[in-house]
Order: structure tokens, then sequence, then C-alpha cells
């Protein structure tokens, strides 16, 4: 028999390329030796292959070190199959090609339609066996889904939806089984779309909308920056929170941009006083007085109010940065444009102008707060008021700033400028933690205005109280665990791990306490190995946040992944003992 060497990479070899094996047919098994120095500080690779004519068997590839020693036992070379020709080659190639990417396209169209979802089999209850006899296959992995997400309750969202076969299943916040409701149709789906966009287009174009945006896609996110003065980003990569106007929203919904309306600032509602009450000026406002305690609105505390039915300028500071034509700034007024009571603010009360009717040129007016309000122990703070406005349309115009420690003030609130036929209800969302400060600032140009200028009314600072946050793993819905370890991108579920290769790691936490959180940081370990560490800011109450896709690189074994959330303890938390899941998972050989 002969022995050749016919390829060498990354070895010196001082044997021979070629030599006789006189043996014995009847032989088992019989010796021979290679020979090869493995260059310094290197690993090299070594494949050992046995051949008869057309016959040819590889083995694996092996790595040398300094004295490795290597044995390899074959079989008759005979019995494998012969060696493909280069056009075998070339059509197993493609055939392979044509595979991978048939798999590739039947991947991508079941993460398009359910990404992240459990693709296990059916879980279902014993009184189901009628409703699978009539579904279809991916109807019946649908409902055993619904019948896993049935083993706890919901809590992560208000209302939960699945569709099976065209039956609509629901279940609301705390409830654990789903119901069957009449579905909608896609006609009825787009009839409501057009009722909601007739509707939106029958509003007040200065209406204001407090919305969530969806801008994951860049140019979404530029087209909403060049409409937008300001952008508020939540703990979801991607989503934005704004308050527009309604021609600003209709440009978004044109263009495709998906949004929500906010639905944890709620829009202020206050009672109007009945209006033959006498006039007070001193004393409380009785409408917002209760029995004792702080006064509460909709699960808000008030914790701050002006209703300009008191002295004034209490802890106001008023003034005109501008005295071009005198000094002309806010005031109290009596019996003119009000919302409640009979008092209310107007930007021009000082001054020369006659009350109530218009307001001076020249004008830069403002109204701040002297005194800070104390928000440390609330969350989900606001700032409402009622606002009747009549200027010079863009000339003139009212704006609103808010700042924490009354020197540096931030716009809070876009310009409103030209007519709001009556009375306008804005909320907006201010941040708690701290003290906060609030800026009221009209301005007017040089020329002559023949406008009524704007008023002011009910002016609020409300926010939940706070009591601790708790940070913990949270398993999203679909998820198979809260650490979820995959060979494939973009999926929440386990697969097939392969040592060596690239695994991707998806894992999700929450603050189910009653305080916001942060901040802090979270840390993801390898058989208690640090792997990699985040830092945070702020986690709201109620919400969750997922991590996808951090890749990396497991040996082949058994290992475990750990989740820590504040593994630095910077948080004090409701408790202290759910912070950390582990689980452990295999990596196979490739």
């Amino acid at each position: 028999m002969t022995v050749q060497v016919s390829g060498i990479d990354g070895l010196e070899y001082s044997g021979a390329e070629r030599w006789e094996i006189t043996s014995d047919t009847l032989a088992p098994a019989f010796l021979t030796r290679l020979e090869a120095t493995d260059p310094p500080n290197d690993t090299s690779g070594l494949i050992v292959t046995m051949g008869c004519g057309e016959h040819q068997s590889n083995y694996p590839t092996y790595f040398i070190t300094t004295a490795d020693t290597v044995r390899t036992l074959g079989s008759n070379p005979r019995e494998h199959p012969r060696l493909p020709t280069e056009e075998e080659r070339r059509q197993n190639r493609l055939k392979d090609y044509e595979r991978a990417k048939r798999e590739w396209e039947e991947r991508q169209e079941q993460l398009r339609r359910f990404k992240g979802k459990s693709t296990t089999g059916p879980v279902m209850n014993p009184k189901d066996s009628a409703l699978v006899d009539s579904l279809s296959d991916k109807g019946k992995r649908q409902l055993g889904r619904m019948r896993m997400l049935e083993r706890s309750p919901l809590t992560d969202q208000e209302r939960q939806w699945i569709v099976i076969d065209n039956r609509w299943f629901v279940r609301e916040r705390g409830e654990t089984k789903f119901r069957r409701v009449e579905g909608r149709t896609d006609e009825q789906i787009r009839a409501d779309a057009q009722r909601y966009w007739d509707s939106l287009a029958a509003n007040p174009p200065d209406s204001v909308y407090d919305v969530i945006l969806d801008l994951r896609d860049p140019d979404d996110y530029d087209f909403a920056k060049s409409l937008l003065e300001r952008l508020l980003p939540t703990d979801s990569v991607g989503f934005f929170r704004a308050v527009m106007n309604r021609p600003t929203l209709m440009k978004l919904t044109n263009r495709g941009i998906k949004f929500w309306r906010s639905r944890c600032w709620p829009e202020p509602c206050v009672p109007k006083r009945d209006k033959t009450q006498a006039p007070v000026k001193g004393g409380k406002d009785m409408e917002h007085e209760t029995d004792g305690g702080t006064p509460m609105k909709e699960g808000r505390e008030i914790l701050f109010f002006e209703g300009f039915e008191s002295e004034w300028p209490g802890q106001w500071d008023v003034g005109d940065d501008d005295p071009g034509n005198g000094y002309d700034y806010w005031g109290d007024v009596y019996d003119c444009y009000f919302y409640s009571g009979w008092w209310s603010g107007w930007c021009a009360d000082v001054g020369d102008m006659p009350s109530c009717q218009y307001y001076d040129d020249n004008m830069w007016a403002y109204m701040e707060m002297t005194v800070p309000v104390d928000l440390t122990q609330h969350v989900n703070t606001q700032l409402s008021f009622k606002v009747h406005y009549d200027t010079e349309p863009d000339y003139d115009y009212f704006e609103v700033y808010g700042s924490t420690d009354g020197f540096i003030w931030v716009l809070i609130q876009p310009r409103f400028t030209g007519n709001s036929g009556g009375w306008d209800e804005i909320a907006v969302p201010i941040p708690s933690g701290g003290n906060y400060y609030v800026r009221f600032l009209f301005i007017s140009d040089y020329s002559y205005s023949n406008y009524g200028g704007v008023y002011l009314d009910d002016i609020e600072v409300t926010g939940v109280p706070s009591t601790q946050p708790n940070l913990t793993w949270y398993c999203p819905p679909f998820w198979d665990w809260p650490i979820v370890p995959s060979s494939d991108s973009c999926t929440n579920t386990v697969n097939t791990l392969y040592g060596g290769e690239h695994t991707y790691i998806d894992w999700s936490m929450a603050n189910n306490g009653d305080a916001d959180a942060g901040p802090f940081h979270v840390a993801l370990y390898l058989d208690d190995v640090l792997l990699k560490e985040w830092s945070f800011g702020t986690l709201w109450w109620g919400y969750y946040h997922n991590y996808e896709d951090y890749k990396t690189t497991i040996s082949t074994g058994y290992h475990t992944l750990k989740l820590w959330v504040d593994n630095r303890k910077e948080v004090e938390e409701i408790d202290e003992n759910d912070n950390v899941y582990e689980r452990g998972f295999t990596w196979l050989t490739p």
C-alpha cells in the first residue's frame, strides 16, 4: 500500500512525502507514522485522509500543539463511496444553495408572521376537541400557544388579542383565560380607520395630541424630527413620545408612521364652577378642597394649583423683559375670559392697555414660579392648564417652559399662535424625582396688534404617589424563557445551539413596583463569569424592557446563563430576592 502526503498547511513537515507499506491482507490493522513540527506560539491543523483510487474517507481536523500525538484507525477505503467529480461537486453545491435559500425564505416568512412565538406542539384542554377538529394545522398551533399563555394572567398590557382561523379571542389585564368574541373583518377595520381619519380631519387644527410614535426606521425618525421640536425617548428603543397639533399628526399618518394615543397621561378633567357663585379673592379654592389629606384627581395627587382666585401674584414672579412700549405683563383679571370661578390670568393686565381688550406690541411678558414643586415622591407627573388665546398668527405667540433649577429653562410645549376658538385643555408630561419650576411666556413683535392676547386658568401639577420600585427578570409573551439563547437572530425561542459558533442571547426585565427605578445596571453571566454588563437610566414602573440578539461565542458543552437585574444594588426595592434568573443550556459540536 502506498501512503502519500498530499498537502501541508502551517506545519513544518520533516518526513517523506510518499512511502510503501507492506501488510498481510488478513492483518486487522497497520501502523505508520507522520512527524511534523508545530511553529512556535501557533496552533495548526491536520487532516488525515485515506484513499484508494476513486474512494476516499475523510477524518476530522485535529489541532496540533507541542508533543501531541494523533492516532487514527481507518476502515477499508473501498467501503467508502468514490470521490465526486468536479461537475458533481458543482451540482451538489448548487443543490445545497437552493435548499438553504428555500429554508431561509420559509424562515423569514415564519418570522414575519410569528416573530418570537413558540413553535412547540399544541397544548390543548379536553374541551377543545370539537374546536380542534375544525382548525387547520396552523390554527391548532395557534390554539396551543393560546393555551400556554393561559398558564399565567395578563400583566404587561391592557388587552391581548389572538386570532385563530378567523376566530377572535381576547383577555383583559389580570385575566388568565381567553374568551371568544365577534371578530372584525378587513372591511370593518378599514371603515373604522376611515372614520378615525374623518374625525381627525374634522377636529380643530390646534387640537393637541399626546402620542407614542414608532420611529424605528431612521428615515421616519428624521421626518418626525423635522416636524416636531421635541421627541421624548421611551424605554423601548425606537419609540418616542411627542405632543403635536392635528396638521402635524396627519402628516405623520400620511407617511405611514404608526402611533398610539398615550395612555400614561390621562386628559385633564376639571369640572367647571357654577358661574353664579360670587367672586372670591383670598381664602381657599373650595372646588379643590377635600375632607383632609391631599386632593386626588383620577388617582393622581394635585401637587400645585393656581386658579387665580387667591391673592396675586402669590408664588409667581411676573415681568416684561422688553419694555420698549412700557412694562406690560401678566396679572389676574375679573369677569373676562375664565374657565372656572370668576378670575383668570391675562398676559397684559399690568400696563397701559385697556383691561381684557388688546395687548401691546414689543412685549416679552413672563410668569414663572418662585417656589418649585416637589416631585420627589411622585411619578408620572404632568403639568396641565386651560388656555384661551387670540394673537397675530405666526408673529405673536405663547410658550411654556420648565426648569429643574429655576435658571436653565427648557421648552416643554410648542408655541401657541393664532386663535384657539375657545378654551384648550393642555397636559404636558414633566420629569419626576426632584424640584420643578414652570414658566409661561408671551411674546409680541413691534407691529400694532389688534388681538385679545392669552388667558390662563386652572394651572395644575399632578402626579401619582410613588412607593418603591421592584426590578426583576421577566418572560414576555411568546418567549421560551426570560433568557433565550439561539443560534439564529431575530427569534425569541431556543433552538439547537452549537459550540464555537455565534449564539444570540435575548433577555428581559421589568419594574413591577410602584415607582420608577434608576439608574441601575444589568449583568449577564456565563457559568458565574461576567459576560456583559449594561447600564440603564430609568425604567418606569409597570413597564418592561427587552434586550435582543446580544452576540457571543460559547464553547461546546453544558453551560449556565444567569441574568442579574440591579447587580450593583443601586436601587432600593420592594423585594431584593427576585433579581436573579439562571438556566442551563447545552451547546453541541458543529
